[in-house]
């Protein structure tokens, strides 16, 4: 509601997993000045789209295999954001599943270790 790109949730991916389809991204652009937060009528603006590469549910699964489902969803829901940036941006920024992976172990590595330091400190 700001004009800002909102997170993207993992239900893309729960919905292109359990219907078997496939994702086509796409940027919109000029919206929000068409039609800002609180506005009914919409303002004669330039709004325009980009549309993005076919992700295949042959590709989409490939990129999953082997995952526990939450964080395939996740992947899905990271990869299209990824694609979507790139259509906003007009860069070909490479997709890095593994680098990305590697990051949200990390995380969860961190918040699992700083609960047990609080857990020790309220002990």
């Amino acid at each position: 509601m700001t004009g800002v790109m909102a997170d993207f949730k993992p239900v893309i991916g729960y919905l292109a997993l359990h219907a078997r389809v496939g994702i086509l991204p796409m940027f919109l652009e000029g919206t929000y000045e068409a039609m800002p937060k609180g506005t009914t009528i919409i303002k004669s603006r330039d709004v325009g789209a980009r549309i993005g590469r076919f992700l295949s549910i042959d590709e989409i699964e490939a990129m999953t295999k082997g995952m526990a489902r939450a964080e395939a969803y996740r992947l899905i829901a990271a990869r299209v954001r990824h694609e979507v940036e790139n259509l906003r941006d007009r860069t070909r920024f490479k997709f890095d599943a593994k680098a990305l992976r590697k990051q949200w172990k990390a995380e969860r590595k961190m918040v699992s270790t700083e609960e047990e330091n609080e857990v020790v400190s309220v002990g």
